[in-house]
């Protein structure tokens, strides 16, 4: 797993077992509520946020490697110390995306995934209905070839 310098040093407190003011006070770091550092371990490690027991049961310290520059860490993107994810979108995805809200959903209410994946062939944006499994196809491209979502595979 790659881990930020402060990602490893507040895992390996929590290994040991520091509780979060000590890891502070013995690394001279500073740790808050909500630590994003700690979500940011929760989410790579795939276990419910601020989760901890989970989180020092699951993490392998001799499995991690120590990246110093966020920006570098595969995988995985950084906004400050908040792990993010982004979905590329353009004008067009956004045009896509109005029509499809405005003539198929009726509920304000409902949410739906965004996705954005490249299956070594294709790279797509889906919305996904998690209610019933649906995918949308908002836009995909084959070897340059862009095709944008329409309202028949929207039915």
């Amino acid at each position: 797993m790659y881990l930020t310098k402060d990602e490893f040093i507040i895992l390996s407190g929590l290994k040991q077992g520091y509780k979060l003011f000590q890891i502070g006070q013995e690394y001279n770091i500073s740790i808050g509520m909500n630590d994003p550092r700690i979500v940011s371990l929760c989410k790579k490690y795939g276990v419910d946020n601020y989760n901890i027991k989970a989180l020092i049961q699951k993490a392998d310290l001799n499995k991690a490697v120590v990246i110093n520059n966020r920006n570098e860490i595969p995988y995985f993107q950084y906004n400050g110390y908040e792990l993010v994810e982004t979905v590329k979108i353009c004008k067009k995805d956004i045009k896509e995306l109005v029509v499809f809200f405005n003539n198929f959903v009726k509920d304000d209410d409902k949410y739906y995934d965004i996705i954005t994946y490249y299956d070594g062939l294709c790279s797509y944006i889906k919305l996904i209905d998690k209610e019933n499994n649906k995918e949308y196809s908002i836009r995909t491209v084959i070897d340059g070839e862009e095709e944008n979502g329409s309202e028949n595979n929207w039915k």
